[in-house]
């Protein structure tokens, strides 16, 4: 099939089945960042094939098919190019979405491994670590490979990495048989409601255990602030109010010497305004496991020495931010009164 034959079925489609009416400002989201994939929908907005059909179509790069069915869902664009799992997970779970046009029948998804690492069959990924990336659709993929082949998909580790570390995180051996530090200390875990919405929290749940983690999951919910939605004046008191139902409270009768875990920017700015404690991210609570050992820092806050760098630096911002705003209001101050001096001349 020929870029310009793909481009007019999606014109029609678009102009016919979808209703899009004449001057029409659309957007396809993309299922992830700008590839060989996508190069038809590009090629035909740069043809006109679009605006000659009345639409004026906006293009985004997407962050995964999961990302991608949810934006669509929520309304933020029109359409969106994502993998069907992923559609269908996320309609099961009541989104208004559904697939109206299929580009690939078959799926370019695979488990890639060394040829070293002895992995032949499916059953071969038991006990093996796989590295998968926040968005795609693998997670629910392989739950599938697993069940059709009879795979114990409890007994294969996940470490979530950034799309472009994929290759790399195989070739120096930190997925296949990858074993964390250990780190035999208690904590609380607030699960980011998003995260928890679109990919769960299977995997950071195996990590934990992986490095001994005392942990409890807390059942919170949303931690209130949402983004920028706790800092509207307006919307202030039930961001409060949110919190202070279990995420707070908790995070408040926790042992001093409690690990505060929480993902979310959101969750973490919550549980600083809030309390007198600090959440971490997992990747700060590893950080922790591989520098001061299985037991962790001694003494009571066990957050300080991963967040007080960040703290000294948010200082010394504010700091430098003041000093340049009195240096204006002098500098401002200084030409009024040299402006005013001629003008009594």
């Amino acid at each position: 099939m020929t870029f310009r034959t793909i481009m007019g079925a999606l014109a029609a489609l678009v102009a016919s089945s979808l209703v899009a009416h004449a001057d029409d400002a659309v957007s396809l989201r993309l299922n992830w960042y700008l590839g060989g994939l996508h190069v038809p929908f590009y090629y035909g907005k740069d043809k006109g094939y679009y605006a000659a059909e009345g639409i004026d179509l906006t293009i985004n790069e997407g962050r995964g098919s999961a990302n991608t069915v949810q934006v669509v869902a929520a309304g933020s664009d029109t359409f969106g190019l994502a993998d069907s799992s992923s559609v269908i997970l996320t309609a099961s779970k009541g989104a208004d979405v559904k697939s109206v046009m299929s580009l690939l029948n078959t799926t370019g998804f695979s488990v890639v491994s060394l040829a070293e690492s002895g992995i032949k069959t499916p059953k071969d990924l038991e006990g093996r670590t796989v590295a998968v990336t926040p968005g795609d659709p693998l997670g629910q993929l392989l739950q599938a490979v697993c069940k059709a082949n009879n795979v114990d998909c409890s007994k294969i580790g996940m470490v979530q990495v950034d799309p472009a570390a994929k290759v790399v995180t195989v070739l120096e051996k930190k997925a296949d048989g990858y074993t964390p530090p250990k780190l035999k200390r208690n904590a609380i875990v607030q699960g980011h409601c998003h995260h928890k919405a679109i990919m769960r929290l299977k995997e950071e749940e195996q990590l934990m255990n992986k490095l001994e983690l005392d942990y409890r999951l807390l059942s919170a919910g949303c931690c209130g602030m949402a983004g920028s939605f706790g800092y509207e004046k307006d919307k202030y008191d039930v961001s409060i109010k949110a919190g202070e139902r279990i995420l707070l409270p908790e995070v408040r009768k926790a042992g001093l010497s409690t690990l505060i875990v929480a993902d979310g920017f959101s969750c973490k700015e919550q549980i600083e305004q809030q309390t007198n404690r600090h959440g971490l991210h997992l990747a700060e609570v590893m950080s922790i496991a591989m520098k001061a050992g299985p037991y962790g820092p001694d003494g009571i806050y066990p957050e300080t020495r991963s967040v007080q760098p960040r703290m000294d630096a948010v200082r010394r911002s504010m700091e430098r931010a003041g000093l340049i705003a009195a240096a204006g209001i002098l500098g401002a101050a200084a030409v009024t009164m040299m402006f005013r001096k001629r003008r009594w001349r």
